[in-house]
């Protein structure tokens, strides 16, 4: 079993409470291997019928890496387009015309973006910059992304009804601080 700590634990019952409270059917599944990951998403995408149900949505935390793939405890790799495509229209027709939510907080590659706190007269600023420079493989990457979004076009589906939303961009770290959890995912009383 993987090792939480308090913020992370209490962030993951405050998201459960919030859905519930928008009357969601909420399930955890905590600790999944590469095909438990994939097992989880044929169960509750064609192997449910969610006709009663008006929306879909699936909320990853765990760690990844390049290629939007989403590691699972046993260090093996699936990727988001695997996750999706169970909740397509041919695997899952009750889910048609419905919005399929797909929300992932995991690191999408090892580039950092580092934020300096820098005074001035007009209160703090932040600035950016990028900790690492560009290899081919990424500016490859980068290239492959369509002028509309920062997704690869192999990550879209086919329908128009998915929504993703990712803790960072294509090829960089997501952060997390200790005291909090992530800086994506983070829900109070």
């Amino acid at each position: 079993m993987a090792h939480r700590n308090r913020y992370e634990l209490d962030n993951e019952s405050n998201l459960k409470q919030i859905f519930h409270d928008l009357f969601f059917t909420v399930i955890v599944e905590r600790d999944l291997t590469k095909h438990q990951m994939e097992n989880v998403a044929k169960k509750y995408g064609g192997q449910t019928d969610h006709s009663t149900f008006n929306v879909f949505m699936m909320i990853v935390m765990s760690h990844g890496g390049d290629g939007n793939c989403i590691l699972g405890v046993d260090g093996r790799e699936t990727s988001v387009k695997d996750l999706m495509v169970e909740f397509q229209e041919q695997k899952c027709p009750s889910l048609k015309k419905k919005p399929k939510v797909f929300i992932i907080q995991a690191c999408r590659g090892s580039l950092q973006d580092v934020q300096k706190k820098l005074r001035s007269p007009a209160g703090d600023v932040f600035s950016q910059e990028v900790a690492s420079t560009s290899t081919e493989e990424e500016d490859e990457l980068y290239d492959s992304f369509t002028s509309h979004s920062t997704l690869l076009r192999s990550v879209f589906p086919r329908e128009c009804d998915f929504v993703l939303a990712f803790a960072t961009v294509p090829g960089y770290v997501s952060y997390r601080r200790s005291t909090d959890g992530t800086y994506f995912i983070q829900v109070r009383n």
